[in-house]
């Protein structure tokens, strides 16, 4: 099957996406269960804010950790988790950018930081999608 990408195929993908699952749950339960204190920290007033990109975090890491330990992954699917991460990273950008004032120096330090942990993971993933359906499209029959 063409359209999946199984850890056999790439043990770097599932690597990253487990990597990156563990990474998103873990930083969506501490912005929920410290969304006043990060906020504070961060300098931005609105607490909600920290607390419902928490949420978001620990749903799109489960979503990783269940493809990670399913071992394997729709080709579509790992392109789209991938394509959300440099979405995550272009976010960031834009806001450290265009609004400087948004943070306190810790929390814009902190934003560009988890931005290139981000853009380490969007790295890994892209690099194992491509050099998987590379490696599969040659060992399919007729390629």
């Amino acid at each position: 099957m063409a359209n999946l990408i199984t850890a056999n195929d790439s043990k770097l993908l599932f690597t990253a996406l487990g990597a990156n699952g563990v990474f998103s749950s873990v930083s969506g339960l501490t912005m929920v269960l410290a969304s006043n204190s990060l906020a504070n920290f961060l300098g931005i007033s609105q607490p909600q804010m920290i607390f419902e990109l928490g949420i978001m975090l620990i749903g799109f890491g489960a979503l990783l950790i269940y493809f990670y330990r399913r071992k394997r992954v729709h080709v579509a699917n790992a392109i789209a988790i991938t394509v959300l991460d440099l979405a995550w990273v272009a976010g960031s950008a834009i806001l450290v950018v265009a609004m400087p004032d948004l943070f306190s120096s810790a929390g814009m330090v902190s934003v560009i930081a988890v931005a290139v942990v981000v853009l380490m993971l969007f790295d890994l993933q892209a690099y194992a999608i491509w050099r998987a359906r590379r490696i599969t499209l040659r060992a399919a029959p007729g390629a």
